[in-house]
């Protein structure tokens, strides 16, 4: 007889939930500790004034798209990885890995093409502003460098989680943070003997530390891990039947982190449109968001690997069970983190000293509302990240996703930001609608039970 209460079955759940936080927490971990990389970053440019906070905002848009291009990749492969590896089949899990390798590092090198070659262009897309694009774009010119070796350890970390190894990507983001925060802290300010270099230098930092983050990532998964580590050889085996099954299956998913990264780049067009101002308070409230829905994405990833594995092992009937466990302890999760931020605000705000009163009084109200849809926003990444992906429903994830952001959402935030110019508290009420709507569909999808697909069998 199955459980039918949170509270009665928690006994019952115990080793469930045992193996769900083992993995999701290395890797949440590892999304928080990159999160407090940038909230770091974003507190020592914070000190230089509303414009430097603005601007990097600006030109993070850019890596902000790569980033979600390159986990649609990953979650793409994670689908094929997880069900090789539950299924025991290592010829066909290095395969998946080496097709995800070469489309990471073919997307890293073109975003790295484009900054470096059309920077102003690029940050002009998102703002119309002067004094921000002269900044923004010098910045993107020098940390579209972090790109490529960026790209590459993400690709390893995904090998890692799969095979049962995300402690150690955790640890190497550690060391990668402190890199980082030491660097930004000597090359922005002028401490530690080096030279001032002020915004620019938190774009030199983080070059150094992707570059020593890549070189810790893939000299452990070619040496101690290098049997499952990814070749040309396993690339070129790929037979054209498992390519097609795996674009089929993947390339959804890639397109779906696409069109929804770009959607939700346009955002940002209203946001500067309101002035720069506005655009540093939602650039700040982001920043401290993504440190606290971090746990998310672990739940997320560690559903698609634990769903995927159990569908690969031919166990189908139990995935619906473990999508209702799940999606109650994220939920609760997601209730907690929620009063943590509206909590912690105060204090996370008395850190940005160079900021004007109306950018802290904006990020203040930003805050509330993002509080207040964060059990959803954690259930959303639960059941489109994990539940539907890990089933090889990409197609329907991509259909939630997107029509949500840019049939809702998009185009009322244009039309009370950018043409009715109602104010951010009214305009922000429309980007955070995008959760609700897009929850509704996931949970009549999931009741279908349709989602669930044995790829491998």
């Amino acid at each position: 007889m199955q459980p039918t209460s949170l509270i009665s079955t928690f006994r019952q759940d115990a080793p469930f939930l045992k193996s769900f936080l083992l993995l999701s927490l290395p890797i949440g971990l590892q999304s928080m500790i990159t999160s407090i990389t940038n909230t770091f970053s974003s507190l020592m440019v914070g000190q230089l004034g509303d414009l430097p906070v603005s601007a990097t905002s600006l030109a993070g848009q850019v890596f902000f798209i790569l980033n979600l291009m390159i986990v649609g990749i990953v979650s793409g492969a994670t689908i094929f990885v997880s069900q090789f590896y539950g299924k025991g089949d290592r010829q066909h899990l290095n395969v998946a890995s080496a097709l995800a390798f070469a489309l990471i590092l073919a997307v890293s090198f073109l975003f790295t093409l484009i900054g470096l070659l059309w920077p102003q262009q690029v940050v002009g897309i998102f703002s119309r502003e002067s004094e921000v694009i002269a900044m923004a774009a010098p910045y993107l010119q020098i940390v579209c460098l972090s790109y490529l070796p960026t790209g590459i350890s993400l690709a390893c970390t995904m090998v890692f989680r799969n095979i049962g190894r995300p402690g150690f990507p955790l640890r190497v983001t550690v060391l990668t943070i402190l890199v980082d925060v030491i660097l930004s802290y000597g090359f922005i300010f002028g401490k530690l003997g080096f030279p001032e270099f002020g915004v620019q230098g938190a774009a030199y930092a983080i070059v150094v530390a992707r570059l020593i983050e890549m070189s810790i990532m893939a000299s452990m998964l070619y040496g101690k891990f290098g049997e499952f580590a990814p070749r040309l050889r396993h690339l070129l085996a790929a037979r054209k039947e498992f390519l097609a099954v795996f674009f089929r299956t993947s390339f959804p998913v890639i397109i779906n982190e696409t069109v929804w990264s770009i959607g939700y780049a346009l955002y940002n067009v209203v946001f500067y449109h309101m002035g720069y101002t506005v655009g540093a308070a939602v650039g700040i409230a982001k920043v401290l968001e993504q440190l606290l829905i971090a746990f998310f994405i672990g739940t997320g990833q560690a559903s698609a690997i634990i769903l995927g594995q159990t569908i690969g092992e031919g166990k189908q009937d139990k995935a619906p069970y473990l999508v209702k466990r799940m999606e109650a302890y994220t939920a609760l999760f997601g209730i907690f983190t929620g009063i943590l931020l509206i909590a912690g605000s105060p204090l996370l705000l008395s850190m940005y000293q160079g900021i004007s009163g109306e950018v802290r009084s904006t990020v203040t109200l930003l805050l509330i509302y993002l509080a207040i849809i964060m059990p959803i926003k954690g259930m959303n990444f639960v059941h489109i990240m994990g539940t539907l992906r890990a089933g090889g429903d990409t197609r329907m994830c991509f259909i939630i996703d997107n029509v949500t952001l840019w049939c809702v959402s998009l185009p009322l935030t244009f039309l009370t930001g950018y043409f009715l110019d109602l104010g951010i508290g009214i305009v922000f009420l429309f980007v955070i609608i995008d959760d609700i709507c897009k929850y509704v569909l996931v949970r009549l999808r999931i009741r279908s039970n349709k989602w669930i697909r044995n790829l491998v069998s």
